[in-house]
């Protein structure tokens, strides 16, 4: 189970586990987010920029799953844009 710093898991919270499961997965298997805070930073940025909490609670596991790829991809190059 997921703890927050709070000590609150996502059960507490009240939110399900599927729907950021899509987020915990790419956090475990995209090592480039583990690379550089400045990687996870912008990933997050764009994650919420591009309305997180309205996906989550609207789209299915597959859409959601789409969206944080996308995501990712978007960090990368705003990454890349920011080296210029």
């Amino acid at each position: 189970m997921l703890l927050f710093s709070s000590g609150h898991s996502l059960r507490k919270l009240g939110l399900r586990q599927t729907r950021y499961g899509s987020v915990l997965r790419v956090l475990r298997d995209e090592e480039w987010l583990s690379q550089r805070d400045l990687h996870f930073r912008e990933f997050m940025k764009l994650l919420n920029r591009l309305g997180a909490g309205k996906v989550f609670e609207t789209y299915t596991e597959a859409e959601i799953d789409l969206f944080v790829l996308k995501c990712v991809d978007s960090a990368k190059e705003q990454v890349q844009l920011l080296k210029k």
